[in-house]
């Protein structure tokens, strides 16, 4: 099972409302937990659909800068555009880029360098400036 296809099966696990999956082949074992859903946002103040956080592509290790790099990929108030490498996730051997999935604005980071996040897990406050197509 490649990168890929472990993706997609967390893809599909949450897309079923589907917590944990555990899989086992060849003497690999492999346990995804993924995290909940966040709450639908209160009548009382409509969210913005140009506030929307920058979320873990896979589950592993957050890291705000590369491993090879004394600096974080990205400050607070700068302006990416889509695909720019925000941060990274380290999923055992693979260093997963976090990439901008729209132009726009980077808020805070929602998280401390070396926290284990989920699929999903919101990492980084971001400002869509330009809807992608």
């Amino acid at each position: 099972m490649d990168a890929n296809e472990i993706r997609d099966l967390a893809e599909h696990a949450a897309g079923a409302g589907i917590r944990m999956v555990e899989w086992e082949a060849d003497g690999l074992r492999l346990v995804l937990r993924l995290a909940a859903r966040p709450a639908a946002p209160s009548a009382d103040r409509p969210a913005d659909p140009a506030d929307q956080p920058i979320v873990s592509p896979a589950c592993g290790t957050f890291h705000a800068r590369h491993p090879a790099r004394a600096e974080p990929e990205i400050a607070v108030g700068e302006a990416v555009s889509r695909g720019r490498v925000v941060a990274f996730v380290v999923a055992g051997p693979l260093l997963i880029p976090v990439v901008a999935p729209a132009a726009g604005r980077i808020g805070q980071t929602l998280i401390r360098d070396g926290t284990r996040v989920g699929f999903g897990d919101p990492l980084v406050a971001f400002e869509i400036t330009q809807p992608s197509a």
